[in-house]
Parts: structure tokens; C-alpha cells; sequence
């Protein structure tokens, strides 16, 4: 779960993003990801499953900088690049 607060960090960190994941957007990845864990058999959550959500989790819940920042996909392309610049722990 620690991967899972360095992304919700680094969004909130991130130039790119006027306004960053919330404790409430936070919170939702973190029950996301378990539904996901469990729903694959596992009882823990691996890094692939915080790549796999983060995008649609937390896409709608921040906000871009400059004219198309407020747009859905300019968000996640953000957290998609956002994603790609957080090492995972092995």
C-alpha cells in the first residue's frame, strides 16, 4: 500500500495537476485495490493492481493545470506519466 500513497503523492506534488488526489480519492484507490486483490484470489494487493487502477480511480478526481487541464484524458495521461516515474518496489 505504500505504492499505492506514492502515486496519491505524487499527484498531489505533481506541477502538471492544479489540484492533486484528496484523502477521499486516496481512500477509494486503497478499497479499489483490495476489491481487486480479492476478486483475483489474492488476501494482499500487488503493485500491478495499483497500475491498473490508479488511472480510472483517480482520473476524474484531479485537476489539470492550463487551458485543457480540467479535461478527463489530459488528467490521465498525467497519472499515466505520473505511474511511469514512481519506482515500484519489488
Amino acid at each position: 500500500m505504500s505504492y499505492a500513497m506514492d502515486v496519491v503523492e505524487a499527484t498531489r506534488q505533481s506541477e502538471q495537476l492544479a489540484l492533486g488526489t484528496s484523502t477521499r480519492g486516496a481512500m477509494a484507490l486503497f478499497r479499489a485495490i483490495q476489491a481487486l486483490a480479492l476478486l483475483r484470489g489474492r488476501d494482499h494487493a500487488v503493485p500491478n493492481d495499483v497500475k491498473h487502477l490508479a488511472v480510472p480511480v483517480l482520473g476524474h478526481r484531479v485537476i489539470g493545470t492550463g487551458s485543457e487541464g480540467g479535461t478527463r484524458r489530459v488528467t490521465e495521461a498525467i497519472i499515466e506519466d505520473l505511474l511511469e516515474t514512481i519506482p515500484v518496489p519489488a
